[in-house]
């Protein structure tokens, strides 16, 4: 072989070699690039699983105990509907429970409020001042109790995650393993609220409202809104869904009242006002808070629910000739007339 044919098979097999190295150099790129897209598209997988995992958990609505017990409620976000109240009416039956209700509970991040009644920490306050609270959690049911019962009106408010369930919500009844639930329990009357975590769920539309005087005994006067009429004079009470704080210098003993629609005192409404169960019926009042009046400025009121029948007053009426089947307002019952006469019932 001369000298011309070496150079030419050297340089040949030097190409052929730099080749295969620009070859398989493009194949790990090739390779590289390949791992990098597939790290990249397993990464956004994980991301958006977690995110899908957040998303589901915050709907699901996880009534977290550990955080609630510090003050934090942000776990119990959301709208809350009163699905249930009860209350002793003191007539040997017990307490008697209902379905439905219009008080609201309303929840920021570190505070709980329901009508005078707020929890905020380890603190609930009420009309009476600040008491310390203590906690509990037995069967996944978080309760929160005064740390000093002896006080004028105890309380206690429990919380239960969906699904969970005890001896006293078995009491309660009807209000189901679904949804979170908070039940708030005072002393006065045994007054109950069980709130539940959602909107209310659609029930049967009924032509008239009941009476609710469990509710009416906690000066929530919703059920008593509307028109009442006296059969037997033609005259009507109209209940408005306004209610009137008494004011300074008012020498009434009760301190709210339900305003009724027309009837003015020196520019002070007329006002019903509540009172305890007393035999299944209210004893209230009617009249003004007017400071005006020295005097009595109410004249006794009784909220009757339908089915009740008034007992026997002496001096007043031997039986109760009012239409028991119906709401009954009645106002003003006079010697000798009975109590038809003086009743005023739902249009």
């Amino acid at each position: 072989m001369n000298h011309q044919k070496l150079a030419t098979l050297t340089i040949t097999i030097m190409a052929a070699l730099t080749l295969s190295a620009c070859t398989s150099h493009t194949k790990g790129n090739t390779s590289s690039k390949s791992a990098i897209v597939s790290s990249k598209s397993v990464k956004s997988k994980s991301q958006k699983a977690t995110a899908k995992t957040a998303t589901s958990t915050k709907k699901a609505g996880i009534m977290n105990l550990a955080q609630i017990q510090k003050g934090d409620y942000s776990s119990l976000a959301g709208t809350w509907t009163e699905v249930r109240t009860g209350a002793n009416r003191h007539d040997a039956t017990g307490i008697d429970y209902t379905d439905g209700g219009t008080d609201p509970i309303t929840m920021t991040k570190n505070k709980i409020v329901n009508g005078q009644m707020s929890i905020q920490g380890q603190t609930l306050t009420d009309a009476d001042g600040r008491k310390n609270l203590i906690f509990q959690t037995k069967d996944h049911v978080l309760t929160a109790s005064l740390a000093d019962p002896s006080v004028a009106i105890n309380w206690s408010v429990s919380f239960y995650p969906k699904g969970t369930t005890d001896a006293n919500k078995e009491e309660i009844g009807a209000v189901g393993n679904d949804r979170n639930l908070i039940v708030i329990w005072t002393s006065n009357n045994s007054y109950t609220q069980v709130f539940a975590q959602g909107p209310a769920k659609a029930v049967a539309t009924t032509t008239q409202t009941s009476l609710n005087i469990s509710q009416i005994a906690q000066n929530n006067f919703a059920s008593l809104v509307g028109t009442w009429k006296n059969e037997t004079d033609g005259k009507t009470i109209v209940v408005t869904n306004q209610t009137m704080n008494k004011p300074a210098g008012s020498h009434v003993a009760a301190s709210i009242g339900a305003v009724v629609s027309g009837a003015d005192n020196n520019g002070y409404p007329e006002v019903i006002t509540s009172g305890a169960i007393t035999v299944g019926y209210i004893q209230g009042g009617i009249g003004t808070f007017d400071p005006s009046i020295m005097g009595s400025a109410f004249e006794p009121f009784l909220i009757v629910p339908k089915n009740v029948k008034l007992p026997a007053a002496q001096g007043l009426y031997d039986t109760d000739d009012s239409d028991t089947t119906r709401d009954q307002l009645v106002r003003g019952i006079q010697s000798g007339n009975g109590v038809q006469p003086h009743t005023y019932y739902r249009q």
